[in-house]
C-alpha cells in the first residue's frame, strides 16, 4: 500500500489519519505546507518516539526544486535530514544524477552522494564521479570527476580532474587537477582553470576542444577568453596538431554605435603539411560592417 507523507520544516506537532478512499497514510505536521518534504513510498514506519520515518520500495521524495528517488529513505523529523539508499536519483533544474547513495540537509537544500553518473542534459554532458555535494543554490562540488559531450558507449574525449566546482548563481566552472584525453592519449596535467557555464563574460580558460580532420589530423585546441570591455573581447586559440605542429589563433572582436566586427588570425610555426622543410604560414581575416543610419 502506497504511502503519502507531507512535512514541513518548521512544524512542530503531527497526526497519523487514515484515508481509505485514497488507500494511503497521510502525515502532516501542519496546515502550512509552503515548504513541504513529500514522499511517497510501498511502505513506510513511524517511529514517534525517535522522530524518525523509514520507507521503503519506489521511494519518491520531493522538497522545492530537488526531487530523490531510491530503493529507501530515512527521514528524521528532528534534524530535517533524509538519507536515501539504494538506486539513488536526484534530479533539480539542469543537473541529473544516479547514485550509490544520498543524504539530503533539506535545510541547506544540499544533497551529497557518493559514486554518482551525472547528466547535464542542457549541453549533453556526462560523466562520472567519486562523490558530490550538490546544493540548490550556491556552489556544487564533484570530487574525481570525468565529464564528456560524447556517449559514454562511444567517448572520443573526456576530461578528468581531481575536483570541480559548479557556480550557477555566477555561471562559472573551477577545474582543479584537468586532463584531457582524446582516443586513449592523455595530455600533462593543468593545475586549475575556469571556464563558463553560460553565457555570461568571463576572462579564462574555455572548455577544450579536440577534432580530427585530413588536413590537420589530430587537433586539439585550449582556448582562452579574454573579457577587455563590455564591447570588445579577445580569444587566444592554443593548438596542437598531429600533422601540422603548434599552432597559435587569435579572434578579436568589437561593437560600436556604427560598427562591429572581427580581426582572426592562424599561425602555423612549423608548418610541414605543404612545402618542403619546415615554414611559417599564416592567414588573417578581417570583418567590419558598418550601419549610418542609426
Amino acid at each position: 500500500m502506497p504511502v503519502l507523507l507531507l512535512l514541513t520544516a518548521t512544524a512542530s506537532a503531527g497526526s497519523i489519519t487514515p484515508s481509505c478512499q485514497a488507500r494511503t497514510v497521510v502525515y502532516e505536521e501542519a496546515e502550512d505546507l509552503t515548504d513541504k518534504v513529500k514522499i511517497v513510498a510501498d511502505s513506510g514506519e513511524v517511529f514517534m518516539k525517535n522522530e524518525l520515518l523509514i520507507f521503503s520500495g519506489n521511494v519518491q521524495m520531493r522538497h522545492a526544486q530537488q526531487r530523490v528517488a531510491a530503493d529507501e529513505v530515512r527521514y528524521s523529523r528532528k534534524l530535517n535530514q533524509a538519507a536515501a539508499t539504494g538506486d539513488v536519483s536526484l534530479r533539480q533544474a539542469g543537473f541529473e544524477v544516479d547514485a550509490e547513495s544520498a543524504a539530503v540537509d533539506i535545510n541547506t537544500r544540499t544533497a551529497t552522494l557518493q559514486n554518482i553518473q551525472y547528466r547535464i542534459p542542457e549541453v549533453g554532458g556526462q560523466g562520472e564521479a567519486s562523490s558530490a555535494t550538490v546544493r540548490e543554490k550556491g556552489v556544487s562540488t564533484l570530487h574525481d570527476i570525468s565529464y564528456s559531450t560524447c556517449p559514454p558507449e562511444d567517448e572520443a574525449w573526456r576530461i578528468s580532474a581531481k575536483s570541480i566546482d559548479i557556480d550557477r548563481e555566477n555561471g562559472v566552472g573551477k577545474a582543479t587537477g584537468a586532463r584531457l584525453s582524446f582516443k586513449g592519449m592523455t595530455l600533462p596535467a593543468l593545475p586549475g582553470f575556469s571556464f563558463p557555464l553560460d553565457d555570461s563574460r568571463k576572462s579564462g580558460f574555455l572548455l577544450p576542444k579536440v577534432g580530427y580532420s585530413d588536413s590537420t589530423g589530430l587537433d586539439i585546441s585550449i582556448p582562452y577568453y579574454f573579457n577587455i570591455a563590455p564591447n570588445y573581447d579577445a580569444t587566444l586559440f592554443p593548438r596542437i596538431t598531429s600533422e601540422r605542429g603548434a599552432l597559435m589563433g587569435a579572434e578579436f572582436r568589437y561593437l560600436t554605435p556604427i560598427h562591429s566586427g572581427r580581426f582572426i588570425t592562424d599561425i602555423a610555426f612549423h608548418d610541414t603539411k605543404y612545402e618542403q622543410g619546415e615554414q611559417t604560414r599564416y592567414v588573417i581575416s578581417f570583418k567590419n560592417r558598418s550601419d549610418f543610419n542609426t
